[in-house]
């Protein structure tokens, strides 16, 4: 495990590799090379060390449902918690290291919605079937598609999970009428290229980028 040395800030004095528990995006995985785990879960915060009052000295992988009882202020309130609380978290056992894991544990808590929409309109020219957006790199996951916050753009987020250079390409549903690399906090947009749907991305190890892009008008 890769730690960043010292504590994590001015307001913080234990130092990070002491921390517990710890704050996991959605997933975290154990391996030796050959064979490995990974776990998925809704909740925040995760651990490896036992909790009970007569611990095991090996590590107990788990995700940690945190209830927050009263108000950090000094001063603050109780909170009253009724009611029940449930999370959900996912197990997959695989072969080799977290990389082969990574995918499972992420698409494990991003739920399905169904949703029931209007009767079809005739003039529509998409397939019954078709990807709404995608990339063709493994290593690189699309993090954000939202509406940008200062005009009607679309803005795709992407994130280098591996640790490797990458060239890709991300395809979007419909013809593209433009495309920007941003900052990101979608400012300082520099125009790149694009044909017709697909357009090309640059990605450092382990980065996270932006592009801004205008959707072709529909006929």
């Amino acid at each position: 495990m890769n730690e960043i040395e010292g504590a994590a800030g001015e307001r913080y004095t234990t130092e990070c590799s002491k921390v517990h528990p710890r704050e996991v995006i959605d997933w975290f995985s154990a391996s030796d090379g050959d064979f490995g785990i990974t776990c998925s879960s809704s909740v925040a915060v995760f651990d490896w060390i036992d909790p009970t009052d007569n611990p095991v000295p090996y590590p107990v992988l788990q995700p940690v449902l945190l209830a927050s009882r009263k108000s950090c202020h000094g001063e603050g309130n109780w909170f009253l918690q009724t009611g029940d609380h449930t999370f959900r978290f996912s197990l997959f056992s695989h072969e080799g290291d977290w990389r082969n894991g990574w995918k499972s544990g992420s698409g494990a808590v991003q739920q399905l919605t169904a949703i029931i929409g209007k009767a079809n309109d005739a003039r529509g020219t998409l397939a019954e079937t078709k990807s709404f957006c995608e990339v063709d790199a493994d290593n690189v996951y699309i993090s954000t598609i939202k509406k940008c916050d200062d005009d009607d753009s679309v803005i795709f987020r992407l994130c280098e999970i591996e640790g490797s250079d990458t060239e890709a390409a991300v395809s979007w549903f419909s013809d593209i009428d433009d495309v920007k690399h941003t900052n990101i906090i979608e400012e300082d947009a520099v125009q790149s290229g694009h044909n017709g749907n697909n357009f090309p991305v640059h990605l450092g190890h382990h980065a996270i980028e932006t592009y801004k892009i205008i959707p072709g008008k529909r006929q």
